[in-house]
């Protein structure tokens, strides 16, 4: 698990925050091409953290390995008006208690200031769909037992809560609108997944089930092999079946969700590698 950004030109790229303790920095120069070159400055960054944007990831400080003791680290998430947030946990460890007492992490609205949830434990959380498009969290720790902690996508959707947006990153995860509950709204949503340049991605459903009979025409999830529609498409899936990883050529891949409003649309939950 790591990251992987590529800068070139002349234009200054913003902060780099590692999600790790290690950063590797590689220079990569083509034939005689001449350049003045690059210099950077690296320093011990706190565990706060303010994500502004659409999509991204957020870990647990030391991700993938374990989380230090006595942390205590704030989070704003903030996405563009008018759309609402959606957190999809792809991994999650962190000590269990029956209220959360040692380590947790809690997740509020901040438009109202309304507890969302607070959660621990080893159990992968149900996704969390806002309802507007800014959230503050707080990961603490005690001093005693750790452990990897969380790795989360979050995008912004513009259709509705839950209901498409774009997912980033090496890897990621999404769900249906509304999961694990069944959707009765009358939806098509879209989401592009994005890894990095040279990349490719491979798809897999964790869960994909169907109440009631299968409709195919109207209800159903596709994905393509690309950045969109006009792309290839690995297959049409609307009934409770168990579906190969998709292994796409480039570090694009798009999945589209139709629900009629008729309860039979299908509740699913996929991954992706890269």
């Amino acid at each position: 698990m790591g990251q992987s950004v590529h800068f070139c030109g002349s234009t200054m790229p913003g902060p780099f925050d590692s999600i790790g303790t290690t950063v590797q920095v590689n220079l990569a120069m083509m034939g005689m091409a001449s350049s003045n070159g690059f210099s950077l400055k690296y320093q011990i960054a706190s565990c706060n953290r303010t994500y502004n944007g659409n999509s991204g990831q957020i870990y647990s400080p030391g991700w993938p390995g374990n989380y230090p003791v006595d942390s205590y680290c704030e989070m704003t998430v903030t996405s563009s008006p008018g759309t609402s947030l959606s957190l999809y946990f792809n991994s999650f460890q962190i000590e269990a208690h029956r209220s959360c007492q040692y380590d947790g992490l809690l997740i509020r609205n901040s438009s109202s200031g309304t507890d969302i949830a607070t959660l621990c434990g080893m159990a992968l959380p149900d996704p969390i769909f806002a309802q507007g498009n800014r959230l503050w969290m707080k990961f603490y720790t005690d001093n005693s037992v750790t452990h990897p902690g969380y790795s989360i996508s979050y995008t912004a959707s513009f259709n509705g809560i839950g209901c498409g947006g774009n997912i980033t990153g090496v890897n990621g995860s999404l769900t249906s609108p509304g999961f694990p509950s069944n959707n009765t709204l009358r939806q098509t949503c879209g989401w592009l997944l994005s890894a990095p340049a040279r990349r490719t991605i491979t798809v897999r459903f964790t869960s994909i089930n169907v109440f009631g009979t299968a409709q195919c025409d109207t209800n159903y999830v596709e994905v393509y092999n690309g950045g969109s529609e006009s792309n290839p498409r690995f297959s049409r899936y609307c009934s409770s079946e168990t579906i190969a990883p998709l292994h796409a050529d480039t570090n694009q891949v798009y999945v589209k969700y139709v629900s009629s409003g008729s309860g039979s649309a299908p509740l699913f939950r996929l991954v992706y590698t890269s």
